[in-house]
């Protein structure tokens, strides 16, 4: 049996820290439901003492950890890289890849904290988060090697991470080593915050690099405008699979000339924590394996839909044998 290609990622490490709270304590701390905000050590720290929780659900985070973590689960060959702290928790990360079996190459900061993230989980399943990077924030282009990126079929990295001008440089670094190595790039615009704020270079960056593009509804509204023909009339000429993700419309797939309609699977709605992130990754498993682009819309929306039943991005061992 041939050994199957990594699929790879640079991105920002975070230990996820999963509290249920009402639609009032967003309000009173002035939280936008469904974003991220990038918050300093004391705001985060106060926002978390805000909920009385003292016993969170504790889980690997980040947007592409989350997808390398269900890829591993999956039966890939994973890599990540990033920037963690010589902490509790950065050793909590380090042990927890160890387990999933993805190869961890992430440098170590001894000058700052490993990152957080607090995700605040409302009664509609909806999440909001207040990251705090730390150390996730430390890492540069500098740090990056060629040798990362042999082996791997598929490089996958999110829009975060145009957040902070030295991860944007590595970003760029990455996917043009990425290029270099014959690797496809798979990108994940992540949070309309980012579109918001980094719309141009995005769009650059699709141009110039992404082979796949994953976007949910309203990062697409912000991306391109249009109705969902006129949108897809233009992504098809920036990306050579452009992925929409519509929540409970399901999921259109853009190719070229060709559009392909996934239907949502029907679930009760717990935490929609990593949903997009568990798409992307039951999508790049299936693309990996050859799968047609219908079967990856299937089983992404599969595994999607099984992460959101439940607080955390952990995966039920009894979905992994439906996966076509």
């Amino acid at each position: 049996m041939t050994e199957r290609p990594f699929i790879s990622s640079v991105c920002s490490p975070l230990m996820d820290f999963l509290v249920q709270v009402d639609d009032d304590f967003l309000a009173k701390h002035d939280l936008h439901k469904g974003t991220m905000l990038l918050a300093d050590e004391k705001l985060q720290q106060s926002v978390m003492e805000s909920t009385n929780n003292s016993s969170p659900t504790r889980e690997l985070g980040g947007t592409c950890l989350n997808a390398i973590r269900i890829l591993s689960i999956l039966g890939n060959q994973t890599k990540f890289m990033g920037c963690i702290g010589e902490d509790e928790v950065g050793n909590a990360m380090a042990a927890r890849m160890k387990d999933l079996g993805i190869q961890d190459h992430s440098v170590k900061s001894s000058d700052h904290h490993s990152g957080t993230c607090f995700v605040l989980i409302t009664p509609d399943g909806e999440r909001t988060m207040v990251t705090h990077l730390g150390a996730a924030s430390q890492l540069n282009q500098n740090q990056l090697n060629d040798d990362f990126f042999k082996k791997t079929s598929i490089f996958h990295l999110s829009g975060y991470m145009w957040t902070l001008p030295n991860l944007k440089e590595a970003a760029y670094a990455s996917m043009k080593k990425a290029k270099e190595n014959g690797c496809l790039v798979s990108l994940d615009v992540a949070d309309p915050f980012v579109v918001q704020n980094f719309r141009e270079e995005l769009l650059g960056a699709i141009n110039d690099y992404a082979d796949i593009v994953f976007a949910n509804e309203e990062e697409t509204n912000m991306l391109v405008e249009g109705t969902l023909e006129q949108q897809a009339a233009k992504l098809k000429d920036m990306t050579k699979i452009a992925v929409l993700k519509r929540g409970s419309k399901g999921a259109v797939i853009i190719q070229g000339e060709k559009r392909f309609d996934i239907e949502p699977c029907r679930v009760d709605v717990v935490d929609t924590t990593g949903a997009g992130d568990s798409f992307a990754a039951g999508f790049l498993h299936s693309y990996a394996a050859g799968k047609d682009l219908t079967t990856c819309g299937n089983n992404a929306a599969l595994i999607a839909a099984d992460i959101i039943t439940k607080v955390g991005v952990t995966l039920n061992n009894k979905v992994i044998p439906k996966i076509q």
